[in-house]
Parts: structure tokens; C-alpha cells; sequence
């Protein structure tokens, strides 16, 4: 008796739903399309002045040669095999070096490819939704918030995001082949979803949640399960047994799983995967429940937006994850009690929960806490609900025309915040001086930050960051190179000889990294600079000495560049200091001849004429004198 009574309800629901229905016109839809387009183009069009920033773009496009080579077989060959950034995503590599192709490195164009890919998803989930559904006015609320939303600007206005917005592309797309499938299933259709399907893992592996996702849909709007819903009328697909329709899924699960592994070895690969002595099991869990509550709370209450979440680890305040658990739970019960007269509250708030889980940080990557891009597939399940139940709400209260007073305020609302939004990104600078605000001074955000004024040549808005990150954490090395190269920028040398002085200190002792054998090369070689200003020849000497013995590859290097700057009629500095490199690496008789040929071609270089006396004052031999940066030592 109570299983014909829910089957009456069923079938009272799906009557009532084709009842409710707006006329859908093909004008009326292609206009609606128009406004989304259009108003999206408006919205985002100041990305085409933006800039790439220092983090992740330089690594994507700009410092990469595969990429910036353009498209040829040889970044075909590579994009197939390449882990670089911890993933293996050969079709984003391809986007990249398309845009490389066409405009070169042109800031502005790879921004606009961006926006286009974007208003291109926004006009697949309008037109998948509409012909789903049948709700026209819905599906446009749906894809509007999807358009316009502040949560998703991150996904737009960064360019190293191209991955996310081509995966959620063909995920799309992928939905739109399941749903031609779904209407007359064929071997050959299914095919066709096989392979959209695999594009969007080769864009980002995120899209492993989509088999899932094709489960939620069967249930709603596609109801294709047998026994579960009524047969939609107005689509006619066949329903299936539960059985049969995961049967048909199995492809899809495994090249999900197929992903995951090689997702897991890029990852482990490229050392992004953090172990759990780094991030405990319990801090994992806290943070993702507290992550939950953030990506929800900040959906309807949209401030807050930073680049970079840094982890906070055990000094996250336990009673955030417990609210957000009991956050979770309680609207997870109210849609499952909802399923059978409102089937897509369970298919959207699943939707949002599943579609985050590969990026939530149970398995963590990176030092992020969480993430605006993680949010721009979830958010279309969260955009379902809250639409869809609103209208409901709207028609149990008979709210007439003014149903859509609210919408409207939200998404003028949203679109002024995104417009806000967008004006951080115009920059380095920008992204990272907003994020320091958001973050308090984390340390991690000030040091891009930092990095952002170096790499401009704004030294003088670099120097106080690099002062206090250099108080925080005076054992990093790059900090005391790029204070030092600021204050050489700015002449003044003492300060700089103390700051490379210190980074040889630093690295004074075994098992260096590549990175910090660098920097102790180039210590030793600024302050070799430094010394040759300042007519300090002895303890310039001692330096460039320091830095051939070292690594006399670099060194050798710099005396090439010197070399073909003295053919060119150089300043006098320019002798002294290949003087001085030449005599560090034993060539003693092209020492003394440099400065030789200086002195004879510019009688008025007195200072070539002090260092050649004092040179011809020094024995020979190599040997190491004492000085301010202390004898330099082999490494064993």
C-alpha cells in the first residue's frame, strides 16, 4: 500500500513539473543565450589589460620553452609524456602552445582564450539544463550564476587555469553525449560519451567524478532508473534496472581509476603530494569539513576571495569543522527526506559534495587549504538547488511576477562583486597585495608578493616585505639573495655585502640542493661585484675565487658575457671586474692583459691601472687570503 502511494506522488510530482513549464520558444532561448554571452564578455573584458602573474604562469606558459615553442610534433611528443605540475593534462599543454602560436606571449589574447572557453561552458550548462528540464527561466538562473558569480573569477582571470576551464568544457560536453545516449542507447553512442569523456581527463584529472555524476542524472532530470521514478514523458528515455545502468558505466570507471593512478604518480613525481607526517590524517579531515563550510558559506556570502588559502594546520579552530559537519549532515538528511517530490535538491547538493571530494585535501597536494578554482564545477550542483528550490518555494506561496526581484538583486549584486574581483587580478602585485590583506601576513603570500616587486624592478616596494620575511624566517636563503640584489639595485652595496655574505653562511655545508648551490655561486659573485665597486680588490678576489672553485661552469659564463661586452667599448668597471674573474679561474696572463689593452686605449682608466699593479704585486699561484666573507671551501 505505502509503495503505490509513493508511485501516486511520483506521478502527481512529474505531471505537476510539465505543468509549471514556461513555453520554451528557440527565440526565447537564443536570446536569453545572447545576454549570458554578451554579459559575460562585458563583465570579464578587462582581462584583455591583465598581465601573467609569478605563480604557475611562468611554469604554464611563459618560461616554458615546450609551450612557448608554439604547436609543433616535438610539443605534441612532450604534452603525451609531460608530468610537469604534478598532473598529466597533454590537452591543456596543447591549449597553451596554440595560444603561444597565435599570439605569442601576449598577456591579453591568453587571457580573452580564457573568457571564450568560460562563455562557452556557460552556454553548454544553459542549453544542457533547458533541454533537460524544460525550465527555460531556471536553467538561465542556473548558468547566469555559473557566468557571473565572484567564486569563479579565479578560474577566468588566471591563465594557469586554463586546465579547469577546458576539463569542465568537455565534462559538459560529456553530459550532453551521456544525454543523446540516454534517449536511444547505442554502442556507438556511448562511444561518442567514451571519448568526450577522455578528453576532459586529458584537460585536468578533476573529472573523474563524472561516472558518478552520470548516476545522479539517471535519477534526475534524465529518470532512467527502473522503479526508482516515473518514465519522463517529455524525454522518453528507456529506463534501465540499477544494474545495467552501472553496468554501461564500467568503461567510465575505469579510465576514472586509470586517472587517479596517474594523477597519484604525477603527483608523487613532481613531490606536490604532502605525506602524513607533513599533514596529519586528523588535520586532512578538519580541514575538508571546514573547507565544506567555507565553499558554501562564501557561495551566498561572497567575500574573502584570495589566490592562496595557506594551510593552517593544527591551529585550525575545531569548532569550525565540527559546524561544518553538522552543516553537512543536516542539509544531507533534509534533501534525502526531499527525494522523492523534490529529486533535485539530493542531485545538486551530491553533485556539489562529489564533484569536490578529488580536491577537498583528504589526499593533499600543494600547501593550499582549499581553492576559488576548486569551487567552478562544484558550484553548478549549488547553483541547481538553490534556484530550483527557490522556485518551488515561489510557486507553494503563489509569488508571481515578483519572483524574480530577488535573482535579479543577486546577480547585480554578484556582478559588482566579480567586477571587484577582477581588479586584484590585473597583476602580480595586485593578486598577491590582496591576498596578504585576506591572509593577515602569511608569510608564503608576502614572499610572492615579494617576488612580484623583484621580478617588476620595483625595489623600493620590495625591500620592507623582504626585511620582515627576512625577521620571520631569517634561514631563507632566496630571501637574503633577492634583499641583497634590491639593495645593490639601489646602491647601496654595505647592505647588499651583508645580505650575500650571509647566504654564503647559510650554504656553508654539505648536500646542497640545486637550488641553493646557485645561490651560493651567485653570493659569491655579487659580493665579488660588490668588492670591485667599492676598489676592494683583495676580498673581490677572495669571492670570485670562492665562486669558481664552487661551480667554474657559472663562472665561466659570466667571463664569456664580460668578454663580449669589453669588444664593445665598455665602462671601465667592466675590465676591472673580467680582470678580476679571469685571475680567479688562474688565466693571469689574459688578466693583466685586459687591463693592459684598457689602460693603452683609455689613458684616463686610473682604477684599471691600480688593479693591474696590484695583480702584478700578487704571486701567481692560488691561494686564499682572508677577507670579510671568510675562506670559501670545496664541498666534498
Amino acid at each position: 500500500m505505502r509503495q503505490r502511494t509513493i508511485r501516486r506522488r511520483r506521478e502527481r510530482t512529474a505531471k505537476a513539473e510539465l505543468v509549471s513549464q514556461p513555453p520554451n520558444t528557440l527565440r526565447t532561448a537564443v536570446a536569453l543565450s545572447l545576454v549570458l554571452v554578451l554579459g559575460t564578455f562585458l563583465l570579464y573584458g578587462a582581462v584583455r589589460t591583465h598581465d601573467f602573474i609569478n605563480y604557475d604562469d611562468k611554469d604554464y606558459v611563459v618560461g616554458n620553452p615546450h609551450v612557448t615553442a608554439g604547436l609543433n610534433w616535438e610539443t605534441v611528443r612532450w604534452s603525451l609524456t609531460a608530468n610537469e605540475q604534478a598532473n598529466w593534462h597533454p590537452l591543456t599543454w596543447l591549449s597553451h602552445a596554440t595560444d603561444c602560436q597565435l599570439f605569442g606571449l601576449d598577456a591579453g589574447y591568453h587571457h580573452l582564450s580564457n573568457l571564450l572557453i568560460h562563455a562557452l561552458n556557460v552556454l553548454l550548462l544553459f542549453w544542457l539544463l533547458q533541454r533537460a528540464t524544460g525550465m527555460l527561466g531556471r536553467s538561465f538562473l542556473v548558468a547566469a550564476l555559473f557566468a557571473w558569480h565572484p567564486f569563479n573569477v579565479q578560474s577566468v582571470a588566471w591563465v594557469a587555469e586554463r586546465k579547469n576551464l577546458l576539463s569542465t568544457l568537455f565534462y559538459l560536453l560529456t553530459l550532453g553525449a551521456y544525454a543523446w545516449y540516454a534517449r536511444k542507447p547505442q554502442l556507438k553512442r556511448l562511444a561518442a560519451v567514451i571519448g568526450v569523456f577522455m578528453l576532459a581527463l586529458a584537460s585536468k584529472p578533476m573529472a573523474v567524478s563524472l561516472p558518478f555524476v552520470l548516476l545522479l542524472l539517471d535519477y534526475w532530470p534524465l529518470q532512467r532508473i527502473a522503479g526508482w521514478t516515473p518514465e519522463s514523458s517529455r524525454l522518453g528515455n528507456p529506463q534501465r534496472p540499477l544494474w545495467r545502468l552501472l553496468a554501461e558505466k564500467v568503461p567510465l570507471f575505469v579510465l576514472s581509476a586509470a586517472s587517479c593512478v596517474i594523477t597519484v604518480w604525477a603527483q608523487r613525481s613532481g613531490g606536490a603530494l604532502r605525506s602524513l607526517q607533513t599533514f596529519s590524517p586528523a588535520t586532512r579531515i578538519e580541514n575538508a569539513l571546514q573547507s565544506y563550510g567555507l565553499y558554501v558559506t562564501r557561495t551566498f556570502w561572497p567575500t574573502g576571495f584570495s589566490v592562496f588559502y595557506p594551510l593552517a594546520g593544527i591551529s585550525i579552530s575545531l569548532w569550525k569543522p565540527v559546524a561544518a559537519l553538522v552543516l553537512l549532515c543536516a542539509v544531507s538528511i533534509w534533501v534525502w527526506r526531499q527525494r522523492i517530490t523534490h529529486p533535485y535538491l539530493l542531485v545538486g547538493w551530491l553533485w556539489f559534495i562529489g564533484t569536490l571530494i578529488p580536491v577537498i585535501g583528504i589526499v593533499q597536494v600543494g600547501d593550499q587549504a582549499m581553492a576559488d578554482r576548486y569551487a567552478y564545477l562544484p558550484l553548478i550542483g549549488l547553483f541547481g538547488v538553490v534556484v530550483w528550490g527557490s522556485f518551488d518555494f515561489f510557486d507553494l506561496h503563489r509569488v508571481g511576477a515578483g519572483r524574480w526581484f530577488i535573482p535579479v538583486i543577486a546577480l547585480v549584486a554578484f556582478c559588482l562583486i566579480t567586477l571587484q574581483q577582477l581588479s586584484y587580478w590585473q597583476n602580480s602585485g595586485t593578486i598577491w597585495s590582496e591576498a596578504l590583506r585576506i591572509t593577515n601576513g602569511n608569510l608564503q603570500v608576502e614572499k610572492q608578493l615579494a617576488n612580484a616587486f623583484i621580478t617588476s624592478s620595483e625595489a623600493d616596494q620590495a625591500v620592507p616585505h623582504l626585511i620582515n620575511i627576512a625577521r620571520l624566517d631569517p634561514e631563507d636563503i632566496t630571501t637574503h639573495v633577492n634583499l641583497g640584489a634590491c639593495y645593490a639595485s639601489q646602491g647601496r652595496i654595505q647592505e647588499a655585502t651583508q645580505e650575500f655574505a650571509k647566504v654564503v653562511q647559510l650554504t656553508d655545508h654539505d648536500g646542497l640542493g640545486p637550488d641553493a648551490r646557485k645561490f651560493r655561486t651567485s653570493a659569491f659573485l655579487n659580493l665579488g661585484f660588490a668588492y670591485t665597486r667599492s676598489k676592494d680588490y683583495p676580498k673581490a678576489l677572495i669571492n670570485f675565487r670562492g665562486a669558481s672553485d664552487f661551480d667554474a661552469s657559472m663562472v665561466d659564463k659570466i667571463i664569456a658575457d664580460f668578454e663580449r661586452s669589453v669588444s664593445n667599448t665598455p665602462p671601465e668597471h667592466s675590465y676591472l671586474t673580467l680582470s678580476l674573474l679571469l685571475r680567479a679561474r688562474g688565466r693571469d696572463a689574459q688578466a693583466t692583459s685586459i687591463l693592459e689593452d684598457a689602460v693603452k686605449d683609455n689613458p684616463e682608466y686610473v682604477n684599471c691601472r691600480d688593479l693591474l699593479n696590484y695583480l702584478n704585486t700578487q704571486p701567481k699561484a692560488k691561494e686564499y687570503l682572508s677577507g670579510a666573507a671568510g675562506a670559501p671551501q670545496r664541498p666534498s
